[in-house]
């Protein structure tokens, strides 16, 4: 195929009637345009997506398709939280509350011979609660390195009926901690 500068490849059919490259006929360049309906090809958020209370998240996901796709995000009101015509789309969560917690999607779409064609990739978003408490029988020690301990356990969040996963991960360069962090796991 010869591809020129956008991306629709031509292509040829060459026949030899001969053993010298003289003796070839080719045929007219034809250009394939394969147009399809988009697809989620790197969603960048797995499901569910956890964010402490009062935390800031970023979730976005990507799309192919062709033509190429307007992917948006969508809040549990099905309104558009955040639209982008570049196959991908990014939403920020600020200062979190529990009034965001529910489903999620995000929405790809593209229209091929008049007709809208979408893809649905559906998330849920919980929001926990900084731990304030922790049941003994779910504390987990991971030695990642030397100096790198995760540490995993669970605790019940009433407000959802659910529980709540975290991790505290120390890293340092020398034997004393010096730096650590709490994250939805």
């Amino acid at each position: 195929p010869l591809v020129p500068s956008d991306n629709h490849p031509d292509y040829k059919c060459q026949a030899f009637i001969g053993n010298r490259v003289a003796d070839k006929i080719e045929s007219n360049a034809i250009d394939l345009n394969v147009r399809y309906t988009p697809f989620f090809t790197d969603p960048l958020l797995s499901s569910p997506v956890r964010i402490n209370f009062s935390d800031t998240k970023t979730v976005g996901c990507r799309a192919d398709g062709n033509p190429e796709a307007t992917v948006r995000i969508e809040d549990p009101n099905s309104v558009g939280l955040s639209t982008s015509p570049i196959s991908h789309a990014l939403y920020t969560f600020e200062s979190v509350t529990y009034d965001k917690a529910g489903d999620y999607k995000c929405v790809a779409v593209n229209i091929i011979d008049s007709i809208e064609r979408i893809r649905v990739l559906p998330f849920k978003v919980i929001i926990q609660d900084r731990p304030n408490m922790v049941n003994a029988s779910t504390i987990r020690f991971d030695f990642l390195s030397f100096f790198t301990i995760r540490i995993t356990w669970e605790s019940p969040n009433d407000k959802f009926n659910e529980i709540n996963k975290y991790e505290l991960r120390f890293t340092s360069p020398s034997s004393i901690p010096s730096s650590f962090s709490i994250q939805p796991v």
